[in-house]
C-alpha cells in the first residue's frame, strides 16, 4: 500500500519539476497573430505575456476601429498561447500518469 503511495508521490515531484521546465519553455516561446487585414501584429509568449506590437500608419486615424482591432488581436494570441500552454502541460501530466481527467488543472 506505502509503496504504492510513495511511488505516486515520487511521480507527482517528477511532474512538477516537468511542468516548471514545460512552463519556463513556454515563457520563451513567442505566438504571433495578425488581424485579418494585416494592420496589427502581436507577439505573446507561450505564458501570456504580450511581446510586441505593430500598427499600421493608417490605423492612427480611426480611434474606435484601432481599440477594437487591438482588442481583438490580443485576444486571438492570448487564446493561441492559453491553448499551448493548456497542451503542453497536459502533455507533461499523461506521460507520466496517463489519461486521468480533471489531473492537468491541478498544475
Amino acid at each position: 500500500m506505502f509503496g504504492n503511495l510513495f511511488d505516486i508521490m515520487g511521480k507527482l515531484d517528477k511532474v512538477k519539476k516537468e511542468v516548471k521546465q514545460t512552463r519556463e519553455k513556454l515563457a520563451q516561446t513567442q505566438i504571433e497573430h495578425t488581424s485579418e487585414d494585416r494592420k496589427i501584429k502581436v507577439t505573446v509568449t507561450g505564458d501570456k505575456q504580450l511581446h510586441s506590437l505593430f500598427i499600421a500608419d493608417d490605423m492612427m486615424q480611426d480611434k474606435n476601429e484601432l481599440e477594437a482591432k487591438l482588442l481583438n488581436t490580443i485576444n486571438q494570441a492570448l487564446a493561441q498561447a492559453g491553448d499551448l500552454q493548456e497542451k503542453e502541460v497536459k502533455s507533461v501530466i499523461s506521460k507520466t500518469f496517463g489519461n486521468i481527467p480533471g489531473l492537468g488543472d491541478l498544475f
